[in-house]
């Protein structure tokens, strides 16, 4: 088992009830396979420097947690498919 941190920019028009949903689907993901949480940090809304996929802002949270390194690759693609997720940096 590894410890990670992982950095997701959501949509910045994600209604508070969607963003706690789309987070809590990433958690369980980790937790499906046999992760275990640290630690959750939702840094609110933030302006991007650059613009992703035509968005200006972005909700930003952190996650750490950790898992066996051979799910790292389930975890990134689950990330890619998710349409609200703008981008993702896992450490």
């Amino acid at each position: 088992m590894r410890n990670y941190e992982l950095t997701i920019i959501f949509e910045a028009n994600l209604v508070a009830d969607k963003l706690t949903q789309s987070l809590e689907d990433v958690i369980s993901f980790i937790q499906g396979k046999g992760g275990i949480l640290l630690n959750q940090d939702i840094k609110g809304k933030k302006a991007l420097l650059a613009p992703i996929k035509g968005h200006k802002e972005g909700t930003v949270a952190t996650l750490k947690f950790t898992i066996d390194a051979t799910h790292m690759q389930d975890l990134e693609k689950s990330l890619k498919e998710n349409a609200k997720i703008l981008r993702s940096l896992c450490l």
